[in-house]
C-alpha cells in the first residue's frame, strides 16, 4: 500500500530544519560519477516532511511513498524502513540516506538488507557533496573535489536525409480528396458544411502556386490536410513535402501527421549530419543551481555538401562545434530529453547565414534557444524564464512531452542509455 506525499495542516509534523536527503548511484546510465546526490530542495522538503509524518504515525514507517516526479515519466517509489528509492517501472532499487545539521552521508552506502546507517549522522564520511564556495571558485561546489565525469549519458548521431519527404507520410491518412464543386451557388446561410466547402474551391488560391484552386475543369486535383482543413493542389502540397516544408501545413505549420506519442507529428528540421554527446560535469555547477551538477552537451557538425533542401544545394557548407549547458535536475533532464528527440529530428541547427559573421552556407542555430555559458550574459545562467522559453518552442516544432521523448528515444535510438 502506497502513501501520499501530503501532509495536512492539522497533522504536520514539525521538520528538521537542516535535514538532508541524498541518494546513490552506482553505474548510472546518465553518466553520473558513483556516489551521493542531495535531491532538488523541493522534494528533499516533500520528503522530509513525509518522514516525519511517518514517525509520528503508527505504522508509517512500513508503508511506501510514490515520489512527486509526475512531470518527468518517471514514478519513484520510497521506503522508508529498507531506506531504498525504487523506480516503478524497472524495478531498480537506490540507496537513501537522511542527514542532519550539515553532516555528509557515509562514503559506503548501506545494502538493502541492512539498512542501519542511513538514519541521522554517519560514522563514515564520504567527500562533501556541498553547497558552492565562494565567488572565486564558484563553478565548483568543493575545492577538493575536482573529478570530471569521462561518462556519457548518450551519444546520439543524426543522419540527414537526402530530402525532408523521407519522413514517412501515408497520404490516405493526412490528405482528404476533395470533389469538384457544384456550380450551382445559394446562399452561405442556408449551405451545408459540404456546400461551404465547395463555396472555398470556387473563390480560394492555392496557397503554393497562387492559382485558383478549380479552374472549371477537373485537371487539378485539391486535398484538405485533415489536421487543419487547409486546401491544396495536391501536386503542390506533394511537391512541398519533398522540398522540405518539414511535415508542416505551409499556411498555418500544423503538423500534417498525427501518431507521434500521442501528439502531433514532430516536424523534420533541415540540420545537416550531426552528433551529440552530453557529460555530466561532476563537481561543476551554473548560476542559479549550484546545488547540482552540470549537464555538458556537445554538438559536432562536420562540413559537407548541402541537400536539395537547403539555402545552395549541392554547394559546400561550413560545419562547427558548439556547446551547451543545462543542470542536472529533474527540469534540466526533463528539457534534454525534449532536445535529444528534436535533435534526432534535424531541429537544433540549420545551413545558413550567420548573424554574428555574415558568414554565408554555414551551420547556424535553429529555433531552440541554449544556454552556451554557465554564468552570466544573455546565452547564461542564472535565467529564470529559459526552461519555459525553451519548452515553449519544443511544444511548437510538435516534441512530445519529455516521457514520450524518452520512449521514442529508447525504441529508435541504439546510443540512447
Amino acid at each position: 500500500m502506497f502513501g501520499a506525499f501530503s501532509i495536512s495542516g492539522a497533522a504536520r509534523a514539525p521538520t528538521a530544519p537542516s535535514a538532508q536527503w541524498y541518494y546513490h548511484t552506482q553505474n548510472d546510465p546518465m553518466g553520473m560519477p558513483d556516489g551521493w546526490y542531495r535531491y532538488d530542495s523541493a522534494i528533499n522538503t516533500t520528503v522530509e516532511q513525509t518522514f516525519q509524518q511517518a514517525i509520528v504515525t503508527g505504522n508509517g514507517l512500513q508503508q511506501k511513498y510514490l515520489l512527486p516526479f509526475a512531470s518527468s515519466g518517471y514514478q519513484y517509489e520510497i521506503d522508508f524502513q529498507r531506506m531504498v528509492q525504487r523506480n516503478s517501472r524497472s524495478g531498480k532499487e537506490r540507496p537513501i540516506c537522511r542527514t542532519t545539521n550539515g553532516q555528509f552521508p557515509p562514503a559506503v552506502p548501506f545494502t538493502p538488507a541492512a539498512p542501519t546507517l542511513t538514519l541521522g549522522a554517519a560514522s563514515t564520511i564520504a567527500a562533501p557533496v556541498s553547497t558552492m564556495l565562494g565567488s572565486s571558485s564558484r563553478s565548483r561546489r568543493n575545492r577538493n573535489d575536482t573529478r570530471v565525469s569521462t561518462h556519457y549519458s548518450c551519444n546520439l548521431s543524426y543522419n540527414a536525409p537526402e530530402n525532408l519527404h523521407s519522413v514517412e507520410v501515408d497520404e490516405s491518412k493526412v490528405f482528404q480528396l476533395m470533389a469538384p464543386p457544384q456550380t450551382k451557388r445559394r446562399s452561405k446561410r442556408h449551405m451545408s458544411e459540404e456546400e461551404k466547402r465547395s463555396t472555398e474551391l470556387q473563390e480560394d488560391d492555392c496557397a503554393i502556386c497562387l492559382d485558383a484552386l478549380w479552374d472549371g475543369t477537373n485537371t487539378k486535383q485539391i486535398v484538405a490536410i485533415k489536421t487543419c482543413s487547409h486546401l491544396f493542389h495536391y501536386d503542390c502540397i506533394k511537391e512541398a513535402l519533398i522540398k522540405g516544408c518539414g511535415g508542416r501545413c505551409p499556411l498555418c505549420s500544423k503538423a500534417i501527421d498525427e501518431h507521434d506519442c500521442g501528439t502531433a507529428k514532430t516536424s523534420r528540421g533541415k540540420c545537416p549530419s550531426a552528433t551529440m554527446k552530453v557529460t555530466n560535469m561532476h563537481g561543476i555547477s551554473c548560476g542559479g543551481y549550484e546545488d547540482v551538477d552540470l549537464l555538458q552537451i556537445s554538438y559536432n557538425i562536420p562540413s559537407g555538401t548541402q541537400k536539395k533542401y537547403h539555402p545552395a544545394p549541392y554547394l559546400p557548407f561550413s560545419g562547427d562545434s558548439r556547446t551547451a549547458y543545462i543542470p542536472n535536475n529533474m527540469e534540466g533532464r526533463d528539457l534534454l530529453s525534449r532536445i535529444q528527440y528534436a535533435f534526432m529530428h534535424g531541429l537544433c541547427f540549420m545551413v545558413g547565414t550567420s548573424l554574428t559573421t555574415g558568414n554565408q552556407n554555414t551551420v547556424t542555430w535553429a529555433s531552440i534557444h541554449h544556454k552556451t555559458s554557465c554564468y552570466g550574459g544573455t546565452y547564461g545562467y542564472p535565467d529564470p524564464t529559459y526552461f519555459q522559453r525553451a519548452n515553449s518552442e519544443l511544444n511548437a516544432l510538435g516534441v512530445p512531452d519529455p516521457a514520450g521523448c524518452r520512449a521514442w528515444l529508447f525504441s529508435k535510438c541504439p546510443g540512447y542509455i
